[in-house]
């Protein structure tokens, strides 16, 4: 199973523990930064069985060292891997309209997706510094497209290459790079303020 906003000082002997009454922990992985060797604040926990893994839902949003956890199947993944015909064949994706830059527009993006899971499928292909999901002012509904910075322009182009078009909680991702324009109206509509006008002509236009 997936499991986010892991505290700094939670190791895996004390995943491990938390999540021993949901039945037999084979292994535990917490993520690090490759350069700094900091954890990013997320991992997974492999049960001997599926049935464990499902029983771990009901830790969901537990304590952990002063931290509610987010814990969630780990599909992300899985999914992202799925480079298969019919995978790609659901959803063709467009190439990219911007310039290469260090954050990605993600359009037509699932209501369901949350700011981990974004982390744990875009954070395979380099150090994500900041996810951003705009919502409705209003209604706080996510509006259907985010925005994901990476520590390079390299990265952000090894993930638009491998993610763009592939399958993300039942959608195909659009990928494309963020401009400076965007990026700005994408941080205000997470804010909900006059920004999220221009958040949402960013997401009409790359939609």
């Amino acid at each position: 199973v997936f499991v986010g906003n892991l505290s700094w000082n939670a190791d895996e002997d004390m995943v491990a523990a938390h999540f021993a009454e949901c039945g037999e922990v084979l292994a535990v992985r917490i993520i690090t930064d490759q350069e700094s060797g900091r954890k990013k604040g997320f991992g997974y926990v492999e049960f001997a069985d599926a049935e464990s893994a499902k029983n771990a839902l009901k830790m969901h949003e537990t304590e952990l060292d002063g931290r509610a956890i987010r814990v969630d199947l780990s599909i992300q993944k899985e999914r992202a891997e799925k480079k298969s015909f019919n995978n790609k064949n659901s959803f063709t994706p467009s190439a990219p309209t911007s310039a290469p830059a260090d954050t990605l527009f993600v359009g037509n993006m699932s209501f369901n997706a949350h700011v981990d899971g974004l982390k744990e499928l875009f954070g395979e292909y380099g150090n994500v510094t900041s996810v951003r999901i705009p919502t409705d002012r209003e209604t706080g509904a996510v509006k259907g497209f985010g925005y994901v910075s990476f520590s390079s322009v390299d990265e952000a182009k090894a993930a638009l290459e491998a993610l763009n078009g592939v399958d993300y909680e039942g959608r195909g991702l659009r990928l494309d790079y963020s401009t400076p324009r965007d990026n700005a109206g994408g941080a205000g509509g997470a804010r909900g303020g006059r920004g999220g006008g221009r958040g949402g002509f960013g997401g009409d236009r790359g939609g």
